[in-house]
């Protein structure tokens, strides 16, 4: 199942709601951004069919939020059927 994510309202925009993302600088808050654009970007190229292995859309998805300025500690990509 996808769900949308849950985002916060000012001033953590772009960052799910949470304890921790209250920590965050506003330049943090701003390469948290990658995140989201990554992850979106990922499902559609699942859906499209333009990447149909998990480990290609976990690179996509770690260069993407790298090229952002983040720091990926994993990405795991889980197909399911529906």
């Amino acid at each position: 199942m996808i769900v949308p994510h849950m985002r916060a309202s000012p001033p953590l925009n772009h960052t799910a709601p949470g304890s921790r993302n209250a920590l965050l600088t506003p330049e943090d808050r701003q390469r948290c951004v990658c995140i989201s654009q990554a992850l979106a970007a990922a499902r559609e190229a699942a859906v499209a069919g333009t990447a149909t292995a998990a480990a290609e859309l976990q690179q996509q998805v770690a260069d993407a939020i790298a090229a952002g300025g983040g720091r990926v500690d994993y990405v795991e990509v889980r197909f399911t059927r529906v």
